[in-house]
């Protein structure tokens, strides 16, 4: 922020139309340029691969003639729950969050006290640093921070135009009802100048710890060390796989499917319509439906090329921390002699040997001659993915364009049945309230 002019470190939330913009997406850090009234903004976005922190690296350049004094703040809002539950009840979830501020370190501090004794400990920590790039830098006074996202964003406001942006941070703590982390630093920029902020967020399981990853990265030069830690460990997963950087990429476009699926991999509606069973249907065949599940149809030993490359998928996402189940549904016509069946067992047999044993997930060959076809349907209703061998291999079926397919019907309802309500008895009373 410049005076009454505001902009984000990437398009969202403030939006506007910045000079120039161009977004990369790396195995090891995303980064995002922008430039705004001759200020050039580079933001880094990087996590760990040794510590529970995540790492945001903001470059700024003055290009123009004149001392630029401007503002950088921070906006994290805060779950500490698992997703599902947090997309169930955030409000509720919220409630049991308490936010602190340590001066003396310049850090936030946010802890979830636990429902229950099965509930591990969590704390989050994030702390905002200023270090010197290229020819120097000129950083004003103050620490401002906020935790009540109420009142950052201010009444009838959004995150386009904060009421934090306006004035000061409130400097708030303790249990709120909506709690966030936020901080603030003035800048001053010379002419020609560049500077470096540091953005770090730390998770662990105890409050010295957190701290101590707070004391370790208060060092600008130690978020520099993690992310040329995490470009060498992306390297070294490829060398592991024997895969090159693309491949990698269409790795991590095919989880995103599994993770928010859409229409372009899975069933047809028409399909999802026709299935009658749920989840207790897949368990006959060792599969628990807890986890994401890719399905694989293949019928030729020449199509085997898909195969390989999801179990190397398949790896790969283990790696990161995702586990799925995949199954791998043969379709070749039964007989004395099965080169298919035999292809696929040996893949499988080698992937076993790099994929991870103690993480959840498994991979299952099925022969669908041998499948009944209600379960057939369970299989593709269930799949977040289904990818058909004979269309190609993954590149080819990622390019594949969304075709416009009607969701399925929802169900029929009846209204519920209105019955008056028994009248009753009157009761005599000195004072009715």
């Amino acid at each position: 922020k410049e005076g009454d002019r505001l902009w984000s470190a990437a398009y969202h939330p403030v939006g506007g139309r910045p000079e120039r913009y161009s977004v990369d997406f790396t195995l090891d850090r995303a980064i995002f340029r922008r430039s705004d009234n001759g200020i050039d903004t580079e933001t880094e976005v990087s996590v760990s691969p040794e510590d529970d922190v995540e790492v945001r690296r903001i470059t700024l350049v003055n290009h123009s003639s004149r001392v630029r004094h401007l503002s950088v703040t921070s906006y994290i809002e805060l779950s500490m729950a698992a997703h599902n539950a947090d997309r169930q009840h955030p409000a509720f979830n919220k409630l049991f969050i308490q936010t602190e501020a340590l001066a003396d370190s310049q850090v936030l501090l946010a802890s979830r006290r636990p429902r229950s004794e099965d509930d591990p400990p969590l704390y989050v920590a994030h702390r905002l640093t200023t270090g010197p790039a290229g020819t120097g830098s000129a950083v004003g006074e103050g620490w401002q921070f906020e935790t009540d996202r109420a009142r950052f964003i201010g009444r009838g406001r959004n995150l386009a135009r904060p009421m934090g942006a306006v004035q000061g941070l409130g400097n708030s703590q303790g249990f709120v009802l909506d709690p966030i982390l936020s901080l603030r630093q003035d800048l001053t920029l010379e002419p020609g100048q560049r500077l470096q902020v540091s953005l770090v967020l730390a998770a662990g399981a105890s409050r010295d710890q957190v701290l101590l990853l707070m004391d370790k990265y208060s060092d600008p030069h130690a978020v520099g060390r993690a992310m040329d830690f995490a470009w060498h460990s992306a390297q070294q997963q490829l060398q592991m796989l024997r895969i090159q950087p693309d491949e990698a990429r269409r790795f991590q476009q095919l989880a995103s499917h599994l993770l928010f699926p859409n229409t372009l991999l899975r069933a047809s509606a028409r399909r999802l319509e026709d299935n009658r069973k749920g989840q207790a249907g897949l368990w006959p065949y060792g599969i628990s439906g807890d986890l994401p599940l890719v399905l694989i149809t293949i019928g030729e030993t020449r199509e085997v090329a898909l195969v390989r490359q999801v179990l190397q998928a398949r790896t790969f996402w283990q790696m990161h921390g995702l586990s799925v189940d995949l199954v791998i549904l043969n379709e070749e016509a039964g007989g004395y002699e099965q080169p298919l069946q035999e292809r696929l067992e040996q893949l499988i047999q080698v992937h076993s040997l790099t994929a991870a044993t103690d993480r959840a997930g498994a991979v299952f060959l099925k022969s669908a001659n041998q499948i009944p076809e209600e379960d057939l349907k369970l299989l593709m209703a269930a799949a977040s993915v289904v990818l058909v061998a004979a269309r190609g291999t993954l590149p080819q079926q990622l390019r594949v364009p969304v075709e416009a397919t009607e969701p399925p019907a929802r169900m029929a309802t009846k209204p519920a049945p209105m019955e008056p309500s028994a009248p009753l008895p009157f009761m005599e009373l000195a004072y009715f309230n």
